[in-house]
């Protein structure tokens, strides 16, 4: 099988010929339909994530992916072949990834059914950004009527915790150029979209809700100094700011509960992942879709950035 491979920190990955893995005990051979990319997967591409993560080499590239079981181990008891999974490959270390064309994963990992009626594409779409979007929210205590504001609502973590703080009840104000942007996060349940292109966002913002937000998920911000800025201008006193980007500072905020958010597989928040997309309440916003052969230009349109998600399809489309 062909899967997509790092051997060295001195060349860049390439495609390689591999034996096909075969399932040990309790877990599943999957034939991989589609994967996305997100900004994870480039930096232990380049190498940036070696201050953070070990590497196994050789690494194959990727986390999401969308398929079908098409072998189990013995003793699985919640997969058949034939059946449709999505989720995401998170380990300690850098070496077991998704950019193949067959992978094996453990039954009780981080893959769920897939929701009925939705494709594999979108399916790849769902694992780690929807799961991060999610412990963000769980971070925060969104919940009904709360007061969110989400920057960095048009890329894949934003997109889903829009969407999720709106199916929680809460009033969303999201980041959004007009035009395009815009009618997106209008569409997947935002209030009010302030243009983050303007050079007064925070200020906007604070128009919009004067008393100040009960919660900020920036998911721009890397610096502490920004990131704290913009959540002491918006955020209500005892509100909470969540980062990504590991930007949340609490000696930098006098008031407000600063959080870094660090995503990790969880089962049931897939399971609730695929509930929400089932019932429609929860869906991937596709920017643009390519071929297994065009992983690097895959990897080039999220350099770029994305208005949501770029996946990859390794298999003929199949719902």
């Amino acid at each position: 099988m062909r899967a997509y491979q790092l051997e060295t920190f001195d060349a860049p990955p390439a495609f390689v010929e591999v034996p096909t893995p075969v399932p040990s005990r309790g877990e599943l051979l999957i034939r991989v339909h589609a994967v996305s990319i997100n900004p994870v997967d480039l930096a232990i591409a380049s190498g940036d994530a070696r201050s953070w993560l070990a590497y196994r080499f050789p690494v194959t590239l990727g986390r999401d992916l969308a398929g079908t079981v098409e072998q189990v181990g013995a003793g699985v008891t919640r997969y058949a072949v034939g059946d449709r999974v999505f989720g995401y490959i998170a380990g300690e270390f850098a070496h077991h990834g998704s950019f193949a064309e067959y992978v094996t994963v453990a039954e009780d990992e981080a893959v769920v059914r897939a929701p009925d009626g939705i494709d594999h594409v979108h399916c790849a779409g769902l694992g780690l950004a929807a799961v991060t979007a999610s412990m963000c929210l769980d971070a925060a205590g969104v919940s009904g009527d709360d007061r969110v504001l989400v920057n960095g609502a048009t890329g894949g973590v934003g997109s889903f915790a829009l969407q999720l703080a709106h199916a929680r009840g809460a009033r969303v104000a999201a980041s959004a150029r007009p035009g395009q942007e815009e009618r997106l996060v209008l569409s997947l349940g935002a209030e009010r979209a302030i243009d983050w292109s303007a050079p007064d966002f925070a200020a906007r913002a604070r128009l919009i809700q004067a008393d100040g937000f009960d919660a900020i998920l920036d998911l721009i911000n890397a610096d502490p100094s920004a990131f704290a800025a913009l959540a002491s201008s918006v955020v209500t006193r005892g509100g909470k700011a969540i980062s990504t980007l590991n930007a949340a500072d609490p000696g930098q905020l006098d008031g407000i509960e600063a959080i870094n958010v660090w995503s990790s597989p969880d089962l049931d928040v897939l399971e609730r992942i695929a509930s929400l997309a089932s019932s429609r309440q929860l869906r991937t916003v596709v920017a643009e879709t390519y071929d297994f052969d065009s992983l690097e230009a895959a990897f080039d349109a999220v350099r770029r950035g994305a208005v949501g998600k770029i996946c990859v399809r390794l298999a003929p489309a199949v719902a």
